[in-house]
Formats: C-alpha cells, sequence, structure tokens
C-alpha cells in the first residue's frame, strides 16, 4: 500500500496553553509532550494502524502563527521526481 502524502504537520501558536486547551476540548483527547530543543512541541495522538496522519502544536522563537504558521510535511520517495513536476 502507498503511503499517505502528508504524514506530519506542524501547527505554529503563540499561546501553547490556550492552544492545547482548545484543541483538547474540541477533539476530547490528550495532547502528548514531544522533547525537543529550543520549542515546546505537544502531538496529537497517532495511532500507526490507521490511515491518516498526525502532527503537533508548536511554540518556538521567531517563528510565525497564524495564517501561514502550519507546516505539512510530505512522503516521497525521491524528491528530484516531485521536483521536476
Amino acid at each position: 500500500m502507498k503511503s499517505d502524502p502528508i504524514v506530519w504537520c506542524e501547527i505554529y501558536v503563540q499561546d501553547m496553553d490556550r492552544a492545547k486547551s482548545f484543541y483538547e476540548s474540541v477533539f476530547q483527547m490528550q495532547l502528548e509532550k514531544l522533547e525537543s530543543p529550543g520549542m515546546d512541541m505537544w502531538a496529537f495522538p497517532m495511532a500507526m494502524d490507521k490511515v491518516g496522519a498526525s502532527g503537533a502544536l508548536v511554540q518556538m522563537e521567531g517563528v510565525k502563527f497564524g495564517g501561514s504558521g502550519t507546516i505539512p510535511y510530505f512522503h516521497c520517495d525521491e524528491i528530484a521526481i516531485e521536483l521536476s513536476r
């Protein structure tokens, strides 16, 4: 089976406590703290045996949040093929 094209996303936030509270309340789940130097990251639950992608809320100095503050990570076997298109 071919993998999903989007494998991870990061939603950059200004107020982590507010963002965590919002997403946990809306989706009725708990985010999990990820240890990552220089940033505060909280991951959405992820089931490795299910279709779909997961991601995390991220707060990091100097990174914009809001409108353009989400980064999707795409899967590909060879980036040169996708770039040539």
